[in-house]
C-alpha cells in the first residue's frame, strides 16, 4: 500500500477542511440538480478577507546598480529577502523621496520592501549603509 507523503500542517488544516466542504457541497448540489450558491459566496468572502490582509513588509539589503530620477526607480542587486525571495537584481520603485535623494549608484543600502496582495512592490525607509561598493 502506497503512503501519501503530503502532510497537512496545523496551519493548513482549517483551510483544507473549508475547501473540502465547499467541494462536497458543490458535488451534492450538482447531483441534486442545484448549485449551492451560498457555499460559493461564503468561500468568496473568505478569499476576499484573506486578500485584504494588507501589504507585507520585508527588510532588504543590497547595492544600488543604477537609478532613474524620472520615475524614481533604482536597480538594486539585493541579498536574499527572508523566506520571500532569493538574492537577485531587480528594479524597484522608491516611494521614499528622502531615501531616493540620499542614495547613489554603488551605495550599499537597507530598506523596507513592501509587497501588496496584487504583487505590487516598492521600497521605503531607504538608508545608505556604506558608499561606492
Amino acid at each position: 500500500m502506497e503512503h501519501n507523503s503530503r502532510a497537512i500542517t496545523p496551519q493548513g488544516f482549517l483551510p483544507f477542511i473549508r475547501r473540502q466542504s465547499v467541494c462536497i457541497a458543490a458535488i451534492a448540489g450538482i447531483l441534486l440538480g442545484s448549485i449551492p450558491s451560498a457555499c460559493f459566496i461564503s468561500a468568496g468572502r473568505e478569499r476576499a478577507t484573506a486578500a485584504n490582509s494588507g501589504p507585507k513588509r520585508y527588510e532588504l539589503t543590497g547595492v544600488v546598480k543604477s537609478m532613474n530620477a524620472a520615475d524614481q526607480t533604482a536597480v538594486i542587486s539585493h541579498d536574499k529577502v527572508g523566506n520571500y525571495m532569493p538574492a537577485m537584481t531587480m528594479t524597484y520603485k522608491i516611494k521614499d523621496d528622502k531615501g531616493f535623494a540620499a542614495m547613489h549608484e554603488g551605495d550599499r543600502i537597507t530598506a523596507t520592501l513592501v509587497v501588496t496582495d496584487s504583487a505590487e512592490m516598492w521600497l521605503e525607509n531607504v538608508r545608505a549603509t556604506s558608499t561606492k561598493e
